[in-house]
């Protein structure tokens, strides 16, 4: 016998029964990978580095985005074959250099003058 009365037991066992079955069977979206041999890492679709271990996996816990890399070393170490790799998923920033038109420059000359 229920506290609250066997409808509201009801509803919420199934209502138990419905988050168990999210929980449970809905696996967590694995990021797109992709190997970046020269410099030991593998990168995400968000240029999200992480080391790779021996085993073939990588380590989660040493996550760091690209930009974010200030070691002069590991960009030395990036293979031409790696850079493309870096090129697709980060894009090419000056791929759209040219798409600025000379309002958004002087605008941004404008803004930095401002900020002075």
């Amino acid at each position: 016998m229920s506290l609250f009365g066997e409808e509201f037991q009801k509803e919420m066992d199934e209502f138990f029964d419905y988050m168990d079955s999210i929980i449970y069977t809905e696996e967590p979206e694995e990021p797109s990978l992709v190997k970046l041999e020269s410099v030991g890492c593998v990168i995400d679709e968000n240029g999200v580095t992480y080391p790779m271990l021996e085993n073939g996996g990588y380590d989660e816990d040493g996550a760091c985005h690209i930009n974010d890399i200030a070691n002069d070393e590991f960009f030395d170490a990036v293979s031409t074959e790696d850079w493309d790799v870096i090129d697709e998923v980060l894009g090419n920033p000056t791929d759209t250099l040219l798409d600025n038109t000379e309002t958004d420059y002087l605008e941004m000359k404008a803004e930095l003058h401002y900020e002075k």
